[in-house]
This record gives structure tokens, C-alpha cells and sequence, in this order.
């Protein structure tokens, strides 16, 4: 058994992680980012990204 790094367990079993929608600060462009990718826009260089939001709606019951 290992006690590695996620990245290692991956790996192993063969599974990507899925890409995270971004849209660039800049230029307004969407861009698929994964886990270990640079933060830079391809297009316009700029380094501020916001995350999109989702679709659904989501609800949380709070105590």
C-alpha cells in the first residue's frame, strides 16, 4: 500500500480528473483547465480566471 500523492493513485487505477470550465479575466473566453495546468490564458496571456457557475440549482439545508 502506498502513501502517495493523489496524483500517484490515479495513475494506478487509469482515471482522469475531470476539467474545470474557467472564463479568462481578460478576453472573456471559456477555458478547460485541469488540476496541474498553468493559470495563464492561452489567448490573451492574462492570469485572472473566474470560475463558472452552475446551472442548477443548489440548495443546502443549514442548521
Amino acid at each position: 500500500m502506498s502513501g502517495g500523492v493523489l496524483g500517484d493513485d490515479l495513475e494506478q487505477t487509469g482515471r482522469e480528473l475531470p476539467k474545470v470550465s474557467y472564463i479568462c479575466g481578460g478576453c472573456g473566453r471559456e477555458q478547460k483547465l485541469d488540476k496541474d495546468a498553468v493559470i495563464r490564458c492561452m489567448h490573451c496571456s492574462h492570469r485572472i480566471f473566474y470560475k463558472r457557475r452552475e446551472k442548477k440549482l443548489l440548495q443546502y439545508l443549514a442548521r
